[in-house]
């Protein structure tokens, strides 16, 4: 026999086989995958105790989402809660504002300046919180910040994602990014935590996911410092990142961009991020955070990262 005929047919040969192997190949990533199954069973991320399916286990969830009845009806300007904004409201010249006027009213406020946000300039046009800074939901943040609580993260960033496809009036992005650390922070964690969070929330939408910019030096947390020095601490802070120069600033141009981080704090970090998007010329510009931390939920020092 010649080598082309026998060639020919061992090939043929193969064609037929093809289907045989490929059943027994998933036969054995069934089978290892039931003994990762059974040595390895499934974990809540936060307690640790043994869940179906689930990278939350029911209390715990219960438990991080509490506030979601809070977050569900806030400003869409600064994402504060609206019993928030009452207090703050309680506090103004018009007090006789009732709360069933401010109820009945409670949708076109949340498209209206707050009693917050209403005299601050924010670069970006809309915001959206998850949950509410406090409790368990601080405790998730501070361990998605090191990158061996990863899985975390990314089903932190997830349950965001879920909560954008479900808000109706939330816009559509056609880019995600995130506010990044520093070079050294990054090290003494052992990566950057808020990127993968990033990541899970463009999957979840289908956009892409792309880091923009980068910061030019380490940055101090506003809230933690003096009125006279915070625009100071960020001031030209953030420059073009090293990927954006490479995919070129048209990558952002006239692009609606959602900016993804942990905490939501006093703003000022993610203005500042958000003024530099539309000095490369962004056309619009949305923020998405896990947490908002309120007037009763100031961040400790474990949260020094928050925006």
């Amino acid at each position: 026999m010649s080598f082309k005929p026998y060639w020919v047919s061992h090939r043929l040969q193969l064609h037929r086989d093809y289907p045989q192997t490929i059943n027994r190949l998933q036969e054995l990533r069934d089978f290892g995958a039931w003994l990762i199954d059974q040595a390895y069973p499934e974990s809540c991320l936060m307690c640790h105790c043994e869940t179906e399916e689930e990278k939350l286990c029911a209390q715990c969830f219960a438990e991080l989402s509490l506030s979601e009845q809070f977050t569900t009806r806030a400003c869409t300007r600064c994402a504060l809660p609206l019993h928030q904004i009452t207090r703050l409201s309680d506090t103004e010249s018009n007090p006789s504002k009732t709360m069933a006027n401010r109820t009945i009213s409670e949708s076109k406020d949340r498209q209206q300046k707050c009693s917050s946000c209403r005299h601050k300039k924010l670069e970006w046009d809309h915001a959206e919180s998850l949950w509410i800074y406090d409790g368990m939901v601080k405790e998730a943040i501070i361990r998605c910040k090191y990158t061996h609580n990863h899985s975390l993260a990314h089903h932190l960033g997830i349950l965001l994602g879920k909560r954008l496809t479900r808000h109706p009036s939330f816009p559509r992005p056609n880019l995600v990014t995130h506010i990044p650390s520093h070079w050294t922070r990054r090290i003494s964690r052992g990566g950057e935590a808020v990127h993968g969070l990033a990541q899970a929330v463009a999957q979840t939408i289908r956009v892409p996911c792309r880091r923009t910019l980068s910061l030019r030096r380490p940055i101090a947390k506003q809230a933690w410092l003096r009125k006279s020095t915070r625009s100071e601490n960020l001031r030209n802070a953030f420059k073009p990142s090293p990927s954006l120069k490479y995919f070129g600033t048209s990558s952002v141009e006239n692009q609606d961009v959602l900016v993804i981080d942990d905490v939501l704090t006093t703003g000022s970090t993610a203005n500042e991020f958000c003024r530099t998007l539309k000095e490369l010329g962004a056309k619009s510009l949305a923020v998405a955070v896990i947490a908002r931390a309120t007037q009763s939920t100031k961040p400790n020092a474990a949260g020094r990262n928050g925006i």
